[in-house]
């Protein structure tokens, strides 16, 4: 069983057990969890009365730190939408036994108790987790945490299969599944709380391994070549120095397999360079998504050709231009060679519909590919331009992007969303169209560029980025709320609403589409249909203060003020900006 929920009651909470911490700058944020006579949480705001709630469930295991989850009924004295179960802003740290900030919990000083606390725990959002960190008290079988039946099928016909002398009988063996059905067993719980649409390294850094590990090259171009449990006993905690690690990595990248040896160090190392330690706050976190880091860059043995990859790959990611006449594409391909912008020539001359955006081609899959041109492409190193290829009347250009070029594009994307931050708009808006040039389809990039648009009061060029975002990633709920928007601020009030619940049928969790899409309502004529929006929305999240005070308006428009009156009440109590 694994050790991913511990007793209140456990020998870590015995003997009056006691922690504080302070948030600042002044004035402080005080927190307190006191174990006599019952684990308990607090929290006192500024000039404000504390807050305390039981603890229910303490979620985690021993080795890194244990979350506190607690149920709110009521705030002082008002009940909520819904009682609220709440991940607790700070932990117990195992290793200093200290309050500690949650992993991926916001660094800022809560401004008002629904940050103070933690994070709501929506209902399928508690679902989940409890279905893998839950106690006893949430469980009809009456055992706590992840139990064998989870990997190894119901426990009954095996307990039959002994009584008959059969011991491997009547039992999954996971060891005998594909790697694929193998990672689908961890990905159980290590696959995160909803599909992520073009995730990056940090959004896959907590709780979703298995996503991380799909998402690699190396799983990838080995054919789904290994799973968690070639580094993994699901038994026992794993150490990070294990040989196994080694092992599994030189299957395929060591000197006696010469296709794919490592240049820098083909016999050990591996984990350090690309599965690095990233610390977030207190906490060392495994990096999943196996790569090349270029800040990682070693010097320490040079490459040799006997580490250019020999391995046919499976997918590859291409930029594509393509011309009528062979001189011509002669000439293209000898501008590229002497450092041409590739993106520059293939929209002012290739006839590829890929030519607006550089001719980039983003991921092919070699077996889906024009015979050629696929042959053509799977002889190119990184970063390398094939020779001219003649392809059905027409000449081709192929470019074979860089093994960095996605994570070149990301620093870009970092770069100017600091910029953003700063206010700086036309600036960052420079580097989101340079991380773009880069990888066209880069989501976030195009996402934060229409943003920027749109606070800079460009509000077609804030549609037309946002537009080409939710086209190319339909199922991204991001796109489609800032696509909403957008289309707001330029008065278009039906596809705004029409984009809102889009973004709210791909996440039903996300409250701020709600709260938008509500006001839209509301300020369309549609109070009842606003209310709806926002109880709705007060279920997924009863301790949201905007929501509460929307509600409160949308009640004052329908006349029913002893309602907007105990909405507001509890906005005010949530947040005193709202008092």
């Amino acid at each position: 069983m694994a050790l991913t929920w511990q007793p209140t009651s456990g020998a870590q909470f015995s003997g009056g057990y006691a922690r504080e911490k302070q948030e600042g700058p002044p004035p402080v944020i005080d927190y307190r969890v006191e174990g006599q006579p019952r684990l308990t949480f607090h929290v006192k705001m500024p000039d404000r009365e504390p807050i305390a709630a039981p603890v229910e469930s303490v979620v985690g295991g021993r080795r890194h730190g244990l979350s506190f989850l607690f149920r709110l009924q009521e705030l002082e004295g008002t009940p909520l939408a819904r009682p609220a179960l709440i991940e607790a802003r700070y932990l117990h740290h195992s290793t200093s036994g200290d309050l500690a900030l949650s992993p991926g919990f916001p660094t800022e000083k809560p401004a008002s108790y629904e940050t103070a606390m933690g994070i709501v725990l929506s209902p399928g959002f508690e679902k989940k987790c409890l279905g893998c960190h839950g106690s006893p008290l949430h469980d009809r079988t009456g055992q706590a945490g992840v139990r064998c039946e989870e990997c190894h099928g119901a426990g009954q016909p095996h307990l039959q299969a002994l009584a008959k002398g059969r011991p491997s009988a009547g039992i999954l063996d996971p060891r005998k599944l594909s790697n694929e059905k193998k990672i689908e067993l961890c990905a159980q719980c290590h696959a995160g709380f909803s599909e992520l649409v073009d995730p990056l390294p940090q959004d896959v850094l907590i709780s979703n391994q298995a996503t991380a590990l799909r998402l690699s090259e190396c799983y990838i171009q080995s054919g789904q070549g290994f799973s968690c449990l070639n580094c993994h006993d699901p038994h026992r905690n794993s150490r990070r120095d294990d040989p196994v690690h080694v092992k599994t990595c030189l299957g395929c990248h060591s000197t006696g397999l010469e296709r794919a040896a490592c240049p820098v160090n083909s016999k050990d190392g591996c984990i350090d360079c690309h599965m690095p330690t990233v610390t977030q706050g207190s906490f060392p976190l495994a990096d999943h998504w196996i790569r090349v880091h270029p800040e990682k860059a070693s010097s320490s043995s040079p490459r040799r050709n006997i580490a250019r990859s020999r391995v046919v790959p499976r997918r590859l990611f291409l930029k594509i231009l393509v011309v009528r006449d062979r001189a011509e594409a002669e000439s293209l391909r000898e501008q590229l060679l002497k450092g041409a912008s590739f993106f520059a020539l293939a929209r002012e001359h290739s006839l590829d519909p890929s030519a607006p955006e550089g001719g980039f081609l983003g991921e092919m899959w070699v077996d889906k590919m024009d015979r050629a041109l696929a042959a053509a492409a799977s002889r190119l190193a990184h970063g390398e331009t094939s020779e001219v290829i003649p392809s059905r009347g027409q000449f081709v250009i192929l470019q074979r992007l860089p093994r960095d070029f996605r994570w070149q594009a990301i620093a870009l994307e970092e770069e100017a969303s600091a910029l953003k931050a700063k206010g700086l708009l036309e600036e960052a808006i420079e580097k989101y169209q340079q991380a773009l040039q880069l990888s066209p389809h880069f989501l976030r990039a195009l996402v934060f560029l229409g943003v920027s648009y749109g606070e800079k009061g460009e509000k077609e060029r804030a549609i037309a980025a946002l537009e080409q975002a939710a086209y190319l990633f339909p199922n991204d709920p991001s796109a489609h709320y800032n696509l909403g928007i957008a289309y707001g601020a330029a008065g278009r009030a039906a596809e705004e609403i029409r984009s809102y619940r889009r973004a709210i049928e791909l996440e039903p969790d996300l409250a701020p589409a709600y709260i938008n899409l509500g006001a839209a309502l509301l300020s369309s004529g549609q109070a009842g249909a606003a209310v709806e929006v926002f109880e709705r929305a007060l279920q997924v999240n009863p301790l949201s203060a905007t929501l509460y005070y929307n509600l409160g308006l949308a009640r004052q428009e329908q006349g029913k003020m002893e309602e907007a009156d105990r909405a507001f009440l509890l906005a005010g109590k949530i947040d005193t900006k709202y008092r």
